[in-house]
């Protein structure tokens, strides 16, 4: 019965349509710039994180399991944590960019229809396979991989608008660099514990897989971006520019 009702309340759905609402009302108080429809907007986004937080907590119900092991769940997973992020900052931070919300509910709004229009069509609950439910460590290193991938996408979304502005030694250029360094730190953990649950599910540690090798470059990439930027090698242009290229990398991974 839980899962008939899942299936007909559609909260992937809604959950795109709310992202892409609050990318909508977000464009459009650039213009306006009323703290009414600011409101408004990060009101859609704490609901559509609500409505998020239902879906996961149903799917866990339902499958009797941590709802992270297939690409469907992590795509919604890490769409989820940029509208926290656009959540948290709406509650917590007294002085907001307000033109960072654009790109991040955009983005957001772009996995969930990935997720609703692409992926959900082979979304079937079907028990999860035996290679696969053989450790704790496979949801640890989900969430951490999931967290890591949506901050590398936000620093990413972060340092266009630092390219847009031409800002150096700003707060949004710190929001950028702060971002990269939590990124980069999580999907390095998260692909270690996948090491160690492939090494205990499988019997190897690493294999060269497109999904490690995915991983491993977006590590590269952003440890080449940090040791250029703190070797004073490259401008904060160009430290800039390569932080904006997260956003495609972590895509393609």
């Amino acid at each position: 019965k839980a899962e008939v009702l899942y299936h007909w309340l559609n909260l992937a759905l809604f959950a795109f349509v709310g992202a892409l609402l609050a990318c909508i009302l977000s464009s459009l108080n650039v213009v306006f710039r009323s703290l009414k429809l600011d409101a408004v907007a990060n009101i859609v986004c704490i609901v559509t994180a609500v409505i998020l937080t239902a879906l996961f907590t149903m799917r866990a119900y339902v499958a009797a399991r941590p709802p992270m092991s297939s690409l469907y769940e992590i795509v919604m997973l890490v769409a989820l944590m940029l509208m926290v992020f656009e959540s948290g900052a709406f509650i917590f931070c007294k002085r907001r960019t307000y033109t960072l919300m654009i790109p991040v509910t955009f983005m957001a709004a772009a996995l969930l229809f990935f997720a609703k229009f692409v992926l959900e069509p082979g979304d079937t609950f079907q028990p999860i396979p035996n290679v696969l439910n053989s450790s704790v460590f496979l949801t640890v290193h989900v969430f951490a991989i999931a967290l890591g991938f949506a901050s590398m996408i936000l620093s990413g979304v972060v340092a266009h608008l630092v390219l847009y502005r031409k800002a150096k030694q700003t707060p949004i250029f710190s929001l950028m660099y702060g971002t990269l360094i939590f990124g980069m730190v999580f999907t390095v953990l998260g692909t270690l514990l996948g090491g160690v649950w492939a090494d205990f599910a499988w019997g190897r540690f690493w294999g060269f897989d497109p999904k490690e090798c995915g991983a491993l470059f977006v590590i590269l990439w952003a440890l080449l971006s940090l040791h250029l930027w703190a070797g004073k090698i490259i401008s904060p242009r160009v430290f800039a520019l390569l932080n904006a290229l997260n956003v495609i990398l972590t895509f393609l991974c």
